[in-house]
């Protein structure tokens, strides 16, 4: 694995564990203020293909493949 993908990986964490902690309203900023509520302009047909069980389990699939494919390796800890 290369320099670059390692480092996508990162910030692809880091930007998935923000949006967790903003979501749990666990933010340490005491100034944090809520971005407010934007409508989403999807068209009809992209939305509903979105909405679709099949859609959504292929693409579930297709990402699971994907980071199996990056050839990760998994140690399990011996904390309980």
């Amino acid at each position: 694995m290369n320099k670059k993908a390692i480092q996508s990986i990162v910030y692809a964490c880091i930007i998935l564990h923000n949006m967790i902690i903003k979501e749990d309203g666990r933010a340490i900023s005491p100034d944090w203020v809520p971005d407010p509520p934007t409508q989403v302009q999807v068209p009809q047909n992209i939305h509903l293909e979105l909405r679709n069980e099949e859609t959504h389990f292929r693409l579930r699939y297709n990402l699971i493949e994907l980071v199996g494919s990056l050839g990760l390796e998994f140690h399990e800890s011996d904390e309980e």
